[in-house]
């Protein structure tokens, strides 16, 4: 873990570290830029290997001032990250990006609060090229994000969880009747959100809508709108505030 480095411009040449399995970077308000530095040394032993090849976790918090995340050539064959299991990012607010093409071993994606994170999707046109493993999906007040990934979630996500999408306005309907092992859907506190995407996977089994003003009356039971599309979810939790919710 790097903690609390007030005076620092560039990260470490972290990614020779070969055995390195969980990397937490927090409180760097001097970084601007993560580049090629952050990879490999030039001219290091380590510098024509694979980095980050043991990576399985990595979590970047409070970087204000981070503005760029530059990836390495050969993404595609999973040069960049190879294992890693679980990517998270949080409080960097002015970070814009596109992850990289290819994370093969990602379970995990959690972006919370990185309001100018967009867009999300990598490069390839379908997540599910970009992310065949992925499994949870959790976006936690991303204020700028209208829509939820319209280019294609993967069908290996069994998680959704969004909060505090305060401008997201509507769910991709093709994308999620592609999510045919999803299991878990929770949306809370976006309440501009209009409507449920019709045909939501059978797989489904835990639905909860909290704090969503537009789309609670449309999901009553019996009454609403959108009722005949979650009547036959086995769980499902309406209410009007968020008392508790895990990260």
């Amino acid at each position: 873990c790097l903690f609390s480095c007030n005076n620092c411009r560039l990260l470490p040449p972290l990614g020779q570290l070969s055995s390195l399995k969980y990397l937490e970077i927090s409180h760097f308000p001097g970084v601007q830029r993560i580049s090629s530095e952050f990879y490999s040394s030039v001219g290091s032993p380590a510098a024509g290997t694979k980095p980050f090849r043991s990576l399985e976790k990595l979590h970047l918090e409070n970087m204000p001032n981070l503005l760029e995340w530059s990836f390495i050539e050969g993404e595609i064959e999973g040069g960049v990250f190879p294992r890693l299991k679980k990517l998270s990012l949080t409080d960097c607010q002015r970070l814009k990006l596109s992850l990289p093409d290819y994370l093969p071993s990602l379970k995990k994606l959690c972006i919370w609060n990185c309001s100018q994170l967009v867009p999300l999707l990598p490069r390839a046109q379908q997540m599910d090229a970009a992310f065949p493993s992925l499994e949870i999906l959790k976006l936690i007040n991303c204020f700028e994000q209208e829509s939820l990934l319209e280019g294609g979630l993967p069908p290996s996500l069994k998680q959704i969880y969004i909060l505090g999408c305060w401008r997201l306005t509507a769910l991709d309907e093709e994308a999620f009747q592609r999510l045919t092992s999803l299991e878990k859907l929770e949306i809370l506190d976006c309440g501009f959100l209009r409507c449920l995407p019709r045909g939501l996977p059978s797989s489904l089994s835990y639905l909860s809508i909290k704090d969503c003003r537009l789309l609670k009356p449309r999901v009553q039971r019996e009454t609403g709108e959108d009722w005949p599309i979650i009547q036959n979810i086995p769980n499902v939790d309406i209410c009007d505030r968020i008392s508790e919710f895990t990260w």
